[in-house]
């Protein structure tokens, strides 16, 4: 789907006028400055609205390695709520790399013409990836999905519900309405979020920036966690590798 069409969608959502946005931007929507300009005025983040236009990332823009999974870290930060402020401090005060590659494309295209495949495409440009998608779907309100399902969204095989794009809006860190209308999904009543959905989302873009061995070094400080908090912790969470016992 044409880039003009989904920021039309954004744009009509927020009462706007599509044709003075486009004469802000210079006329052409889609250039990258006007990416840049767009994404915080919409909300956005500008990696986020470059995907939705279809362009190749920018360096300052990308995931620094291609390796990085985010959604490592994600299971501490919902199972551990006294630990939440410390994983979060950790990630923000991680130094920015350089980058160590660009991200490969996917094994397969997501289709142009299913809008579900917006979700696919996100997916993909935040590094998520193996289960780590349908595990932060079933952590942010979402149902429970294996991973050939969730792939099978990505790629436009499987229909959106409300449910389904509020789970995905929530650890991207996208408004609900406005996933919501580029999927073209109705969504008539509020599905809440988890009271952790907004830490967890930034976390995750946190985690976007950093490289195989930061996010290594996260998933050791989670471990750290569970044995600080052990005694707070409920019994399926705490850790029984034996340390300290």
């Amino acid at each position: 789907m044409e880039f003009e069409v989904l920021l039309r969608r954004l744009t009509d959502r927020r009462g706007w006028n599509a044709v003075a946005v486009a004469r802000e931007t210079g006329g052409d929507v889609a250039a990258p400055e006007s990416l840049r300009h767009l994404a915080p005025v919409l909300g956005w983040h500008a990696a986020d609205l470059f995907v939705l236009a279809g362009q190749d990332l920018p360096a300052d823009l990308a995931p620094t390695d291609p390796k990085a999974d985010p959604g490592l870290i994600a299971w501490d930060y919902v199972a551990m709520p006294l630990a939440r402020p410390t994983l979060l401090a950790a990630a923000r005060a991680m130094p920015q790399l350089p980058l160590v590659g660009l991200l490969p494309p996917p094994l397969r295209p997501f289709p142009e013409d299913k809008t579900s495949a917006i979700i696919g495409r996100l997916l993909h440009y935040r590094n998520f990836k193996g289960t780590s998608p349908a595990q932060l779907l079933l952590y942010s309100g979402g149902p429970y999905l294996s991973r050939p399902t969730v792939n099978q969204i990505a790629l436009g095989g499987k229909a959106l519900d409300p449910q389904l794009v509020s789970g995905f809006a929530y650890f991207l860190g996208i408004p609900v309405g406005d996933l919501a209308v580029l999927c073209d999904v109705a969504v008539t009543e509020n599905i809440s979020a988890p009271a952790y959905a907004d830490g967890l989302a930034e976390l995750m873009w946190e985690g976007r920036r950093l490289t195989f061995q930061q996010i290594r070094e996260l998933v050791e400080l989670g471990h750290d966690l569970r044995h600080r908090f052990d005694v707070e912790l409920d019994e399926s969470v705490r850790c029984h590798c034996g340390r300290g016992r």
